[in-house]
């Protein structure tokens, strides 16, 4: 897109912020100014903990993947779904205009999230906690049915967290006929959680997508690179990587993990 659409579109996203802001849900992480993806996973976090301090208990997440997201949003619904946020008729019709953008689109990203934020809340409210997992899978795989959203059945994971010596097998999800895989471990917006809540996995990640980051950085140093430049490299490129969601894991470490 061109540079001057672009900006528009960032100006017309300001007055759009302001309108839908009072129908936002407050657990609506993605496409917020001031929120990070940490606030995300510390927010799963701190869910899991809490959970996990009851007696005998167990967490299961469920981690949907939508195909294509961006491209099977229709425009129709959408504009339907504006105008109850009280977004006035043509801004709404403007904003779901030419919906297949695409993912460069400044305005894509805002009609994905003012769709997504109609879900319902039962999906991540204390009710969840008590129905049964099936019930609330099936009530959003229906919610995903009648708004035109493909669950993409084979990317969609669960990681069972289980912290009991003698832990209760329990049967995975069914999603339309397939079995929903159970993982030991999941790559969330970029963080490596496993089924026993440490971050031996992460740091292993980290660990060796540093050491690979670490090698062009000696090799600039062969070449007598200025040491400015070399700093330069090293704040964007390495330590972008180590450093990554620190603020998440970084008092969780074990000693062991620490010594790498």
């Amino acid at each position: 897109m061109s540079h001057v659409m672009k900006s528009l579109e960032r100006l017309v996203l300001r007055h759009l912020r302001t309108v839908v802001r009072p129908s936002l849900d407050p657990l609506q992480f993605t496409y917020q100014p001031q929120i990070g993806m940490e606030d995300a996973i510390i927010f799963l976090l701190h869910r899991a903990y809490i959970h996990l301090e009851e007696a005998g208990s167990t967490v299961r997440d469920m981690l949907f993947d939508f195909s294509s997201a961006f491209n099977t949003i229709q425009p129709a619904l959408l504009k339907r779904k504006l105008l109850g946020m009280q977004v006035d008729a043509p801004l709404a019709a403007w904003t779901t205009t030419t919906s297949q953008a695409g993912r460069s689109s400044v305005r894509s990203s805002a009609t994905c999230r003012s769709f997504l934020m109609t879900l319902p809340s039962w999906a991540v409210s204390a009710e969840a906690r008590r129905r049964s997992t099936g019930s609330v899978v099936d009530r959003f795989v229906e919610w995903c049915g009648l708004n035109h959203l493909q669950l993409n059945v084979t990317k969609t994971k669960e990681l069972v967290v289980d912290l009991r010596k003698q832990r209760t097998r329990l049967n995975s999800v069914v999603i339309r006929g397939t079995e929903a895989d159970i993982v030991d471990s999941y790559k969330y917006l970029g963080v490596h959680l496993d089924n026993k809540l440490d971050w031996t996995t992460n740091t292993d990640a980290i660990y060796k997508k540093g050491q690979s980051r670490l090698f062009f950085l000696r090799r600039l140093r062969s070449f007598n690179v200025y040491r400015t430049m070399l700093q330069i490299f090293y704040n964007s490129v390495v330590s972008s990587v180590i450093f990554y969601a620190v603020v998440c894991w970084g008092s969780s470490l074990k000693t062991a993990d620490t010594t790498q």
